[in-house]
């Protein structure tokens, strides 16, 4: 059975919940708006390097943030050693110094 709702809004929704831990899932929660903005985002990173909304996007209390997609094509694990992990929980977070943040990339 589909969780799709027939109504529709014009308000792009985008919930992105990241990985805890290790080999937690990611979710990524949209309307058709916030996911075609996504896609959008995402093979503009492909072609330019870098892909972003603007601050288009919201969550469902009605705050606007920005999509930033950035391609990274390095070699693994050479080009991707200082890259910060995504991990937010205490015990998986990255504690290093020397991590490269992805604002900073």
């Amino acid at each position: 059975m589909s969780k799709r709702k027939k109504k529709n809004t014009e308000i792009p929704l985008l919930h992105v919940y990241g990985q805890h831990a290790w080999h937690d899932d990611v979710y990524i929660v949209g309307n058709k708006q916030g996911l075609e903005m996504l896609l959008a985002v995402a093979k503009q990173a492909l072609k330019e390097d870098r892909g972003e909304t603007g601050g288009d996007v919201f969550t469902a209390d009605g705050e606007g943030y920005s999509v930033i997609v950035l391609f990274r094509d390095d070699s693994w694990p050479e080009g991707w050693n200082r890259v910060a992990l995504p991990y937010w929980g205490d015990h998986a977070r990255d504690k290093r110094e020397d991590v490269l943040w992805p604002e900073d990339l």
